[in-house]
C-alpha cells in the first residue's frame, strides 16, 4: 500500500514541477515583453494588442494557479498532494530518503551528509516529515491563493452578477507563483533526494531575436 502511494505521489510531484516551470517561463516571457515595450518610446502604450497580451497572460496564469491549488475531489493538485502527505507523513521517512540518496551513487561514507540534508528538509533528528509543518505550508498556500480565488471564481471561471470590491494585483499573483515554486522545490527535494536551484527554465537559444525582425512586410 505504501509503495502504491509513493508511486502516485512521485507521478504527481513530477506533474507539478512541470506546471510550475511553465508558470515561471510564461512569467519570464511576459516580463521581458513588457520591458521591450517600455524601452522603446516609439511604441504606443495604449494598443489593443498590448491589452490582449496582458489579458491572456493574466487569465491563463490565474487558471494555472487555480489548478495547482484546487481541492475538488476529482482534481489532482499540489494542495491535495500536501493534504495527503499531512495525513500519511511516515511515508516520507528518513529511511526512504537515505535509500534514495544511495541509489544516486553516493557512497556509504556519505551517510552523515545524507542525514544532514534530511534534517535541513524536515527538522533535526526527525524520522519522517512533520505533519504540522505540512499543515502550515497548506495554510500559507491557501492564504496567498485567497487573494486571487474570489476574482478567479467570480470573473474568470464564472460570470457572477455581483460587483467585485477588491481586485487582486500582479504582485498578489507573483507572490503566489513564488510560493508555489518554493513548495515544489522543497517537496521535490524530499521526494527525489536531490534539489534544483530554481524552476525557471533557461532557454538555449536567443528567443528575443524575434523582436528584432519587422513582422510585416512593407
Amino acid at each position: 500500500m505504501s509503495q502504491n502511494i509513493q508511486n502516485k505521489w512521485n507521478s504527481w510531484i513530477t506533474k507539478f514541477e512541470n506546471s510550475v516551470m511553465e508558470l515561471l517561463e510564461d512569467r519570464k516571457f511576459f516580463r521581458t515583453f513588457l520591458e521591450i515595450i517600455k524601452s522603446n518610446p516609439d511604441l504606443p502604450e495604449n494598443n489593443h494588442f498590448l491589452i490582449w497580451v496582458w489579458k491572456n497572460y493574466i487569465i491563463s496564469t490565474l487558471m494555472s494557479v487555480r489548478r495547482l491549488v484546487d481541492t475538488h475531489h476529482k482534481c489532482i493538485s499540489l494542495c491535495k498532494l500536501l493534504i495527503e502527505i499531512k495525513n500519511n507523513p511516515r511515508i516520507l521517512s528518513r529511511e526512504r530518503y537515505v535509500s534514495l540518496s544511495k541509489n544516486i551513487s553516493l557512497s556509504d561514507d556519505d551517510d552523515d551528509y545524507i542525514n544532514i540534508c534530511f534534517d535541513e528538509l524536515v527538522g533535526a533528528d526527525r524520522e519522517y516529515i512533520d505533519p504540522r509543518t505540512v499543515k502550515r505550508d497548506i495554510q500559507l498556500l491557501k492564504k496567498k491563493y485567497k487573494k486571487l480565488k474570489y476574482y478567479i471564481n467570480k470573473r474568470i471561471a464564472h460570470a457572477d452578477k455581483n460587483k467585485i470590491t477588491r481586485l487582486p494585483t500582479i504582485n498578489d499573483l507573483d507572490d503566489c507563483i513564488d510560493y508555489l515554486e518554493e513548495l515544489v522545490l522543497k517537496y521535490s527535494a524530499i521526494f527525489h533526494a536531490y534539489s534544483f536551484d530554481g524552476l525557471t527554465p533557461r532557454l538555449q537559444y536567443r528567443w528575443k531575436n524575434i523582436f528584432r525582425i519587422p513582422w510585416m512586410a512593407s
